[in-house]
């Protein structure tokens, strides 16, 4: 667990962390790309960056065939991001960031999420809690504590990472969740486009989401800590005041805005791909400092000012990294 100050928090999205790999695997290199590797590899030795990985990086690297490639891959992923990780739950990340929102209001001080988001162990990075069991099954049994321990401290260990990782394989429900996810999506855009008038159907796609994906937290934990129905939202508030507490939940702000800006492109239809990209980046542009994706997200982050508002650099090449490194 990091504690102190952070280091720099680099997100790279699934052709990041493959440009990255090539470069370093390359016999021959350029000088450039020299002192890019050297730069990394420099500063998350002295604790300097650290890259966390996201589920959707294990899963679209479950997907290599080869199998020299994707041990290539997992090394790199394993070194640069110290076995650290960013939870993989969308909504849960949401709630979390309402209620802190909500006790900062009741006069608590707040705390940098980081903390609980992003986290060592492989149990974090496919977000399940891990439980020693008898061998045999039998859940009556407790293991003594020192073997609990030492079987706990092994989800830990880089090595075991990369093991795990080489080993695992698609997950086929996921990427049927996924395929689901952007079939709906799709057509939520193509009823869209019904809508002529461009403002209107931003408004329009902006109080459907947000009503789906923010408000319904708001709700249940007002409810849950009894406060007066007023406490949060007036019928007299502004636009903007409204905006500014859309802001202080940066992981559902980042979710509505990169698919509405997705959406609204009238010619593309939405791929499984788009799925992907969006729940990566939902995840990593609230709470990681640089962000490498695809140009298109990073244009959609700076129209729509996601990187002003959540502070993360976003850049479209690996190479761009040598100014931050």
């Amino acid at each position: 667990m990091i504690s102190g100050k952070w280091p720099l928090l680099v997100y790279l999205d699934q052709n990041g962390w493959i440009d990255l790999a090539k470069i370093v695997h390359r016999v021959e290199k350029t000088e450039d790309e020299s002192k890019l590797i050297n730069a990394i590899n420099l500063a998350v030795k002295e604790g300097r960056a650290l890259f966390p990985l996201s589920i959707v990086n294990l899963d679209e690297t479950n997907k290599i065939s080869s199998v020299k490639r994707k041990q290539h891959l997992l090394s790199l992923m394993v070194k640069l991001s110290k076995g650290y990780s960013i939870s993989p739950y969308i909504d849960n990340h949401i709630a979390v960031e309402v209620d802190q929102y909500i006790e900062e209001r009741l006069g608590s001080p707040r705390i940098d999420l980081r903390y609980v988001f992003i986290k060592r162990g492989i149990h974090h990075l496919i977000g399940s809690k891990p439980k020693i069991v008898s061998k045999d099954g039998d859940i009556t049994k407790t293991p003594p504590p020192n073997v609990v321990e030492k079987m706990t401290s092994i989800l830990y260990d880089p090595r075991f990472y990369e093991l795990s990782f080489m080993k695992s394989k698609p997950d086929s429900s996921f990427r049927s969740k996924l395929s689901f996810a952007a079939a709906e999506m799709e057509k939520i855009r193509r009823g869209l486009l019904d809508i002529k008038d461009s403002n209107l159907r931003r408004r329009v796609f902006l109080v459907q989401n947000i009503a789906a994906n923010i408000i319904p937290h708001f709700a249940d934990i007002s409810t849950e800590k009894k406060l007066p129905r007023d406490f949060l939202f007036r019928e007299d508030m502004t636009r903007e005041e409204f905006e500014k507490i859309l802001e202080r939940i940066p992981t559902g702000l980042t979710l509505i805005y990169l698919m509405m800006y997705r959406d609204l492109q009238f010619h593309r239809p939405i791929f499984v791909n788009d799925i992907y990209d969006v729940w990566g980046l939902t995840l990593s542009i609230p709470y990681c400092n640089v962000v490498v994706t695809e140009k298109m997200w990073v244009s959609i982050a700076r129209q729509s000012k996601l990187d002003k508002i959540c502070k993360t650099d976003m850049l479209s090449s690996i190479r761009d990294l040598i100014r931050y490194i």
